[in-house]
């Protein structure tokens, strides 16, 4: 199956299967991501009454700065500088911030749905685009010695 011209389902799964250990731990730090900020979303929004879409945003937030810390130190044991990959990480979870949000928005307030149900909805669609980009633009990864620069 082409997905695109020079990309094939073939070659994705050779690039997965090259980058299944990264995988696995970007995973284990999602996981581990998702467990905090669920934690923290329902404190915010059943304990100390705080609106959904405000204690979602507060929680993107923190879980953030959590996850890039353990991709940079541990999933992807960056040798990139935090001056080069930190803001692309946070570009790229700003993306994620604002599509979070509609997302929320949409199937919270519009649809009516559970904020617990359209969050892991949101989580797993973010999640999916982050590894990619995560693995290929954001950290330089000590595992892929055929790149070597630090910008």
């Amino acid at each position: 199956m082409v997905i695109q011209k020079g990309f094939t389902s073939d070659s994705l799964i050779a690039w997965l299967s090259s980058r299944g250990y990264e995988l696995f731990k970007f995973g284990i730090v999602g996981g581990t991501g998702v467990v905090v900020y669920y934690g923290i979303l329902w404190s915010l929004v059943e304990v100390l009454h705080i609106p959904v879409l405000l204690s979602t945003s507060m929680t993107y937030l923190a879980v953030t700065i959590q996850n890039y810390l353990l991709h940079f130190t541990w999933t992807f044991r960056s040798v990139r500088s935090h001056a080069a990959s930190f803001p692309r990480f946070l570009l790229l979870n700003f993306g994620g911030f604002f599509m979070n949000w509609i997302i929320m928005y949409l199937g919270v307030e519009h649809f009516g749905h559970s904020y617990l149900i359209v969050q892991a909805v949101s989580i797993l669609l973010i999640g999916t685009s982050n590894f990619a980009l995560s693995a290929n633009w954001i950290f330089l990864s000590s595992s892929h010695p055929q790149r070597t620069s630090r910008t």
